[in-house]
């Protein structure tokens, strides 16, 4: 008798201490994506409103320099390719059209946040 409730109660503890550490895992899991999703956001919001400016003042040249390196440490492969490409082509030529970046980290972030597709279009709005 002894020895079943001994198995039990291990059995028990084992579990509870798998399903302590399954949760901890999800929630470092979640936090992580949060913040990832959270910057790619926020990169998005300042590339676009940097573009098609006929005057960029220093403070939106900062935000864009900011957004580019946050992609560049949270964005994927592909993400990161478009935002090494895009700082080439404005050094180069002082002035690059960001849509192909602003579309896939659209994409991408609406498939993280579970919305629907949508067009390909990107309108800016500068009033």
């Amino acid at each position: 008798m002894d020895n079943k409730i001994l198995i039990t109660a291990s059995i028990v503890i084992i579990g509870w201490v798998v399903a302590h550490l399954l949760t901890q895992y999800r929630e470092r899991n979640g936090k992580r994506q949060n913040k990832k999703t959270e910057y790619l956001i926020n990169a998005y919001r300042k590339v676009e409103s940097s573009t098609n400016r006929k005057k960029v003042t220093r403070k939106m040249a900062n935000n864009l320099e900011s957004a580019i390196a946050d992609i560049q440490l949270f964005g994927n492969e592909k993400q990161i390719k478009l935002a090494f490409d895009f700082s080439k082509a404005l050094a180069k030529n002082e002035f690059s059209p960001s849509d192909n970046l602003l579309i896939q980290l659209r994409e991408d972030l609406r498939k993280e946040l579970k919305l629907s597709r949508v067009s390909r279009e990107i309108s800016h709005l500068r009033i």
